[in-house]
């Protein structure tokens, strides 16, 4: 039978084929071929090519652990769909082709370095990443965590004012506002030329506005 070939750089879940492993001897006398890996939290294993295979390995052993378990797995999940957004794998792909938005070379090539920058900037159970300027790519100095919420309004329709010194979504400042109910009105005014203080401040009269406007 002729030897399986196996391809540098093919990755398996979290791991990636460097070469050849050293033989493993069994209790049995007989001996395995196994593959030298590269795991994304950038730890080195020899792994049995059958297991390897079939997936019954995954990764060195780190998913195991506390810092790279579940957290860790929700992690990969979370840098694989911006990988798969910038590479035009999924719908929404060629708005991030056409702006030329990508993932930083330190993030794609090591995941552990993620996972560390996750971890002291806020990362929490629930919370989203988000660039912080949507005309750049995915990097440590222009993404956050932030509620669903927060990320829904930070679009690049998403209409922004400045009021009493603070650059702010319309629609997140009105619900701290609690004018949320008249969103339509007010970016109605806003649009036709009124200052953002006066669309905000000026009571809105009853029927002036309708929330089909836009």
């Amino acid at each position: 039978m002729s030897k399986l070939e196996i391809k540098i750089g093919e990755k398996y879940h979290w791991l990636s084929v460097l070469g050849e492993g050293q033989k493993l001897r069994l209790p049995s006398g007989q001996t395995n071929r196994t593959i030298k890996c590269k795991c994304q939290c950038g730890n080195e294993k020899d792994v049995r090519l059958s297991h390897l295979k079939r997936g019954f390995i995954r990764s060195c052993g780190c998913l195991k652990k506390t810092k790279f378990g579940q957290s860790g797995k929700k992690l990969y999940r979370v840098l694989r769909a911006m990988m798969e957004r910038c590479d035009g794998k999924v719908e929404n792909s060629p708005t991030y082709l056409q702006k030329v938005i990508t993932v930083c070379d330190q993030w794609k090539s090591d995941f552990k370095s993620f996972i560390l920058w996750a971890e002291s900037n806020g990362y929490a159970e629930g919370l989203q990443i988000d660039r912080i300027d949507n005309s750049k790519g995915y990097f440590p100095e222009n993404c956050r965590w932030v509620t669903c919420k927060v990320n829904n309004n930070n679009r690049d329709n998403t209409l922004y004012v400045d009021y009493n010194g603070e650059k702010i979504a319309l629609k997140l400042l009105l619900e701290r506002l609690k004018l949320d109910n008249h969103y339509y009105s007010i970016r109605t005014r806003i649009i036709r030329g009124w200052s953002v203080k006066k669309a905000i401040e000026t009571p809105i009269r009853k029927g002036n506005y309708h929330r089909n406007n836009f």
